[in-house]
């Protein structure tokens, strides 16, 4: 009677979830998973005891989902779709010792894992599963199917994330940004510096312009200078001979497709649906008030067209060079000695630019500055949020470019979303099996007989159906390592024997100033280092 369940889930219903999701139905899309679920099902069972939130479970939300919270639960059971929130769960119930029920399905795969504390294997400690990559020289220069565009355009979202926090570490540390600028290296570091040239430069009165500027620049940049200098080094008549036969051949052949460069204007339909996803993203990470955006893409294209966005004249890049081996070499078929020379000056006025740029935000008055920018976090599920808009629109640029088939969002959103459609057979199974594991930790078996729970891995395609016993938990072994620095082995003894990522190392000083003895106190790094050696058998800390 005291039993309670918190669900959360920030996903709304869509019409595809009605065919697996037995819980929802065609007046319940658009509407939340995790309060329809709970209302559903109480209808069934009034006397069930549930809370619904809408909350992400993660870093940013340890406010709620703080230690107490984690206490009070019996055990976890998780129904997530990405590796990221997965171990997240884990570490938490590594932390405070609770059981775990995992499972996944992947059309008419399904699998499923029991984690007990203490007696089995954790989610982490598990083997990650390496997926066949594509080649960088294909997905950078020479795509030639759709899936091609759609990974590169998620990749160029990721500069919505990664970009806002280069400025913020900026702001917040200039020491540790400049410790970041230093140690990068190549092209890295000058992307950087140019990164932070241009958000510094940044005019805080017209914030909306500078996003449409900032997407202009990138379109110019991925789409237009790019194809123009790969034509450039490689033009349409371009030869290249084999180096083990010496056999002359075109260069675009096969899978390479000869590149387009494409007009920009406003008028056409898929230019504006770029520019107009794009500046809505940077808004985002520029702090812009809904209020203070375009509520329409018509509105929106009055603004960019008030900018007088105008291609800039293209330069013949110095020193540049383009992968074309899938292996990673590179021969564009030039003299090596003028390319050496070419790419010597071309480091040094690069680095000439990086040393201005440095010493411009040494001596930077921040307060004039965009205070702080925000990190855009990618959500597949929200429809309103231009994610998937801003990846369609990259992606099929980026296939006009090349005349290759355009996608549509749906596809752009399962390919960019890793999703594969789910199967109503594969989630009930995946369901019933999971259930029977609950009643058995709902029994207390894993204190009597631990033998009686069993993990599965099955196919229903081949009627393949693979059951066994979690594996126990991996226990820490006296063992000798090589140190590199030292040239020397060193053994390395676990403290406590046999260690487990379960167990944990408590530091409890009492609080002598506290009216309870028992109380205690929060340690300096002084005090704890101090304190160590006198819980744990004499053992130091550095």
């Amino acid at each position: 009677p005291n039993g309670k369940v918190t669900c959360t889930d920030m996903d709304r219903i869509e019409i595809s979830n009605l065919s697996r999701q037995f819980l929802f139905r065609a007046q319940h899309v658009g509407q939340p998973k995790s309060t329809t679920a709970a209302k559903a099902s109480q209808e069934m069972n009034p006397s069930f005891n549930v809370e619904a939130l809408e909350m992400k479970v993660w870093s940013e939300t340890e406010d709620r989902f703080d230690d107490a919270f984690w206490d009070t639960l019996d055990l976890c059971w998780n129904a997530l779709d990405n590796v990221h929130a997965r171990k997240y769960t884990d570490n938490k119930c590594l932390l405070h010792s609770k059981p775990l029920l995992e499972s996944g399905t992947q059309g008419t795969k399904c699998n499923s894992e029991v984690i007990i504390p203490y007696k089995t294997k954790s989610y982490n400690d598990g083997e990650e599963q390496e997926t066949e990559g594509i080649p960088m020289c294909t997905l950078q220069n020479f795509p030639y199917i759709p899936e091609h565009c759609i990974e590169w355009a998620r990749a160029a979202f990721n500069k919505f994330e990664s970009l806002p926090k280069l400025y913020n570490t900026f702001m917040e540390d200039t020491d540790k940004f400049m410790e970041q600028i230093n140690t990068a290296q190549g092209e890295e570091r000058y992307e950087i510096a140019k990164t932070m040239e241009r958000f510094i430069a940044v005019d805080a009165k017209n914030l909306y312009a500078e996003c449409i500027r900032l997407s202009f620049d990138e379109f110019v940049l991925q789409h237009v200078t790019r194809i123009k200098n790969l034509i450039h080094l490689f033009p349409e008549d371009e030869k290249i001979k084999d180096k083990e036969s010496g056999k002359v051949s075109d260069f675009w052949t096969g899978h390479k497709k000869f590149p387009q460069v494409p007009k920009f204007d406003l008028n056409e339909q898929a230019v504006l649906e770029y520019m107009y996803a794009s500046s809505q993203l940077w808004a985002f990470a520029l702090c812009i008030p809904k209020e203070s955006q375009p509520q329409s893409i018509e509105a929106f294209k009055k603004l960019a067209e008030a900018c007088k966005l105008t291609v800039p004249e293209w330069k013949p890049p110095v020193g540049l060079k383009i992968d074309v081996d899938e292996n990673g070499g590179d021969d564009d078929g030039g003299d090596d000695d003028a390319d050496n020379k070419e790419d010597e000056e071309a480091k040094e006025a690069k680095e000439k630019e990086i040393e201005a740029v440095v010493e411009k935000l040494k001596t930077l008055k921040k307060e004039q500055l965009l205070q702080k920018m925000q990190e855009t976090d990618f959500e597949k599920d929200d429809d309103t949020n231009f994610h998937i808009d801003f990846i369609t629109a990259v992606a099929n640029t980026r296939a006009r470019n090349y005349r290759i088939r355009e996608s549509s969002r749906h596809q752009c959103k399962i390919i960019a979303g890793k999703i594969i459609p789910a199967l109503a057979t594969t989630t009930a199974m995946i369901c019933g099996l999971m259930e029977l594991e609950f009643y058995k930790l709902k029994l207390g078996l894993e204190y009597v007989q631990q033998d009686s729970f069993y993990n599965a891995n099955i196919n229903l395609a081949v009627a393949q159906f693979q059951f066994f016993q979690p594996d126990a938990a991996i226990r820490a072994q006296e063992e000798e390592v090589y140190d590199p620095v030292m040239c020397m082995n060193e053994k390395h003894v676990p403290f406590p024997p046999n260690w487990t990522s379960w167990d944990s190392l408590v530091v409890d000083v009492a609080d002598d100033s506290a009216a309870d003895k028992r109380k205690t106190k929060s340690l300096t790094i002084g005090e704890f280092v101090k304190a160590f050696p006198k819980l744990f058998g004499g053992i130091t800390v550095d």
